[in-house]
């Protein structure tokens, strides 16, 4: 056997042996779960609202833990997780994910600037390639998501 016949039949086995493996395709993994829980929120001075946020990434469990802290427009805003994946996107791979921590609406609360501490946690069905944590912020009277406050290369 010559060295192309052999490299054309181990090419044909590495293909049969890979198909149906997502995570090797550059596919965007689905979000199996996502929570985010307020750990704390406070009415403080714009000037004293600090966002920062922390991420770990575990492999084989294919789970993201967040800890941050996010600028909200009232103490009593809710938090939620808005997962927006690469695909389609000339600035991010198809297989990454921009994490936002958003924030719904403060009801009957009185606005304040306020600080909100929160832990999340996002479960994925593969590892993504990249992540990268945002939040919404108001600017100019407008919504929009700033960051990234923390990003890792996973694969």
């Amino acid at each position: 056997m010559n060295r192309r016949a052999l490299l054309v039949s181990l090419g044909g086995v590495g293909a049969v042996g890979l198909a149906g493996y997502s995570f090797l395709s550059g596919d965007l993994p689905p979000i199996e779960s996502k929570q985010v829980k307020i750990e704390n929120s406070q009415c403080v001075s714009a000037d004293e609202r600090k966002p920062q946020a922390s991420m770990s990434y575990d492999p084989p469990e294919n789970t993201l833990t967040v800890d941050g802290v996010t600028a909200t427009p009232s103490d009593c805003t809710d938090l939620f997780i808005n997962p927006i994946g690469g695909t389609g996107r000339k600035d991010l791979k198809d297989d990454a994910y921009e994490i936002v921590v958003d924030f719904g609406s403060a009801g009957s609360c009185d606005r304040c600037p306020a600080e909100t501490t929160y832990s999340a946690t996002v479960e994925f069905g593969h590892n993504p390639s990249a992540l990268y944590i945002y939040h919404t912020e108001e600017i100019d009277d407008r919504l929009r998501p700033v960051g990234p406050y923390a990003s890792e290369q996973i694969r």
